[in-house]
């Protein structure tokens, strides 16, 4: 008798399990396809409108250029990056996204990219990470890359070249300007990080300023690290 209340046990203990599992895998493939789902969701026409208000002409932000593994930029600033925008709200990638000649410090080559981006809700996870309302997504593929070389190329390294399959992943809160995103040029493992910041549009007057004291802080920098 014990023996059979034993195998009975056992048997209600093991239909728990997989039940539980079940469950729970249930959970995460409804989750996930939530989240799949959510992506596929068109942005509140309003939250467009801000952004489009937000993301005009062009902005200074502050980035991290890396070539591989190694920071280009090396100061925990970063260093100042103008990037220009442009909008087409009747297509399905309306925010268009360019750099123009693109380097900073010892890079060997000037980088032009242009790609276009479309805009879609966070998902769960993302929430999580991006805390209260305002906040959009925007993804681009199959960006378009063009470098040449400059004097910083003193072994004649490199040639004029182009790419196709650049990346954009970042994000917008339209009610209190703060972005990040990464860009992937997909070009000599070349990569930008805006890490998280507001906009500050008054950066745009301070540019050149910005941009040369950030090139003598870089050499100061090298210098004191024997770089």
């Amino acid at each position: 008798m014990k023996k059979a209340l034993s195998f009975i046990a056992l048997v209600a203990a093991r239909i728990f399990l997989l039940c539980s599992v079940a469950l729970f895998t249930c959970s995460l493939f409804s989750s996930c396809s939530g989240d799949e789902e959510n992506g596929k969701k068109p942005v509140e026409d309003n939250l467009i409108l801000k952004a489009k208000d937000i993301l005009k002409d062009s902005i200074v932000v502050r980035s991290k250029a890396m070539m591989g593994p190694v920071d280009k930029t090396l100061l925990p600033e970063g260093c100042p990056l103008k990037y220009y925008f442009s909008w087409d709200l009747k297509s399905e990638t309306p925010l268009n996204i360019k750099l123009k000649n693109f380097s900073v410090g010892n890079m060997p080559v000037q980088v032009w990219f242009n790609i276009y981006c479309r805009l879609i809700p966070l998902n769960s996870w993302e929430k999580d990470e991006y805390k209260g309302d305002g906040w959009i997504k925007f993804t681009g593929v199959n960006g378009d890359v063009t470098y040449t070389p400059n004097q910083h190329d003193v072994n004649g390294e490199y040639t004029d070249g182009k790419g196709g399959a650049g990346t954009v992943i970042g994000y917008l809160n339209v009610n209190t300007k703060q972005i990040e995103f990464s860009t992937n040029f997909n070009v000599m493992l070349m990569q930008s990080f805006v890490f998280l910041q507001t906009i500050d549009y008054s950066k745009m007057d301070t540019y050149e300023e910005d941009f040369a004291k950030y090139e003598a802080d870089l050499k100061a920098y090298k210098k004191e690290h024997g770089l």
